[in-house]
């Protein structure tokens, strides 16, 4: 049976949810809730993906919905949906490619 979280928030397509703290587990998950294409055409859409970090890293109720896009797509980018860093180590590495697109 799967714990549920202490704490949860909703921005745009975006929900955060945190659990507990457990040894050699992500307490932090950030569920994208719509339609996404992940890459292969093969794979098709999917209705929602997952993304977990270690923590938030930063106020957990000041993470914007544009936060959530950047670090989820760069995540999509790195082929994967997991991370042992936090979200706003994430986010701090997913910047730049978004900063590089505007200046194009």
């Amino acid at each position: 049976m799967e714990s549920e979280p202490i704490w949860e928030k909703e921005v745009d397509r975006f929900t955060l949810q945190e659990y507990e703290p457990k040894p050699y587990s992500l307490g932090c998950v950030v569920i994208y809730n719509g339609l996404v294409y992940a890459g292969d055409p093969e794979d098709g859409d999917i209705d929602e993906m997952q993304f977990s970090f270690r923590d938030w890293g930063m106020e957990r109720e000041e993470i914007t919905a544009e936060q959530c896009f950047m670090v989820c797509q760069s995540l999509l980018w790195s082929n994967a949906n997991v991370s042992i860093s936090t979200f706003a180590d994430c986010l701090a590495y997913a910047l730049p490619d978004f900063e590089q697109e505007e200046d194009d």
